[in-house]
């Protein structure tokens, strides 16, 4: 096998998934390396992909922009457009926060027409939104659909544990136990998976608890609450799942299982900021998976350093799915660029 590629990605992920597969379909001669299954690791394996426009933080929202492709020019595009489903989304902010980017699609909406969208009781404090062109994507779906593009234009070696990036004058070597590639540029998207690749000061490996509740009146669509900082995600009519903004390490989970109580028990505090009365939900299931967080809460996207042929695109704190086609398109102008 020809061991040489134009670019190699780290990481088999949503993000380096998505950026394997532009770079392939725009005739990039691209590698991507997942030391597990890809598809099947990083955080968005757990979740559902929730797609929005709105965006509080200015970065992030700057961050969500597609550069120099057009609309519907990418079959990858195509590939994570095909499995949503529109569902709109409900938004709580604090009152006095002030009134959201007119360039979004938001309504402000009163409380009452609130609990009619969702169609069960909600808090009466706060700012509500509603985005009703906000989706939720069948996220194993768009993940196969990627992974098959991925073979059809380019390379992918799965099961494969990258060790170490030596960086030569003209090209990276990427050194697994037994195999060794190179490459004109690395995109190391490894996130969580191999932190001691994404060389990020301050950043942290972090858990993102997904838990499952069941109930009889979950909501009719996704809240996103920025108030009690959660968010409710119906999965079903009686199934939903949310999360708690304790996120110890997997380590300190092992070390001491009580842990695990008082996350539960921070998310259903947060639930019941938003929907009231939670205990008719029983807690169905725990799923816990990592991402790197990083100290100011952005992603580190670009060269590690300047000249470098290393670049990151890593550190998306639990919310990459939504960038992942932007970011892709960030990368792939820049390496046309520099073709």
């Amino acid at each position: 096998m020809n061991s040489d590629f134009e670019v190699a990605v780290i990481g088999g992920g949503i993000i380096g998934l998505t950026i394997a597969a532009l770079l392939s379909e725009r005739g990039i001669e691209t590698l991507l390396v997942e030391r597990t299954r890809c598809g099947y690791a990083g955080a968005t394996a757990h979740t559902g992909g929730i797609c929005r426009a709105f965006e509080p933080n200015p970065a992030l929202a700057r961050l969500a922009e597609i550069v120099g492709l057009r609309p519907g020019e990418t079959d990858v595009e195509a590939i994570l457009r095909r499995h949503e489903t529109v569902t709109g989304a409900l938004y709580r902010l604090p009152t006095d926060s002030p009134p959201p980017n007119g360039k979004v699609p938001l309504r402000r909406i009163s409380t009452g027409e609130a609990r009619e969208l969702v169609g069960r009781p909600v808090a009466d404090n706060g700012a509500y939104y509603h985005e009703a062109s906000a989706a939720v994507s069948d996220v194993h779906s768009t993940m196969n659909g990627l992974r098959t593009a991925l073979r059809q234009h380019g390379c992918l070696i799965e099961r494969c544990d990258v060790q170490r990036l030596m960086e030569r004058n003209t090209h990276v070597e990427i050194h697994s136990l037994d195999t060794r590639y190179r490459a004109r540029h690395v995109i190391n998207a490894a996130g969580a998976g191999s932190p001691t690749l994404s060389l990020i000061d301050g950043s942290q490996v972090r858990t993102i608890p997904y838990f499952k509740f069941r109930g009889p009146s979950t909501p009719t669509l996704p809240c996103i609450d920025f108030v009690a900082g959660t968010y409710a995600l119906p999965l079903s009519d009686t199934l939903l799942q949310s999360t708690t903004a304790i996120r110890p390490s997997l380590e300190e989970i092992e070390g001491d299982r009580r842990h695990l109580r008082l996350m539960v028990e921070d998310c259903r505090q947060r639930l019941q900021g938003l929907l009231g009365d939670t205990e008719e939900y029983s807690l169905l299931s725990t799923d816990l998976a990592t991402d790197l967080y990083t100290p100011d809460g952005l992603p580190r996207l670009g060269p590690q350093y300047p000249g470098s042929r290393i670049w990151l695109a890593t550190g998306l704190n639990g919310v990459g799915y939504k960038y992942a086609y932007p970011i892709a398109s960030r990368l792939y102008e820049q390496i046309a660029r520099s073709r």
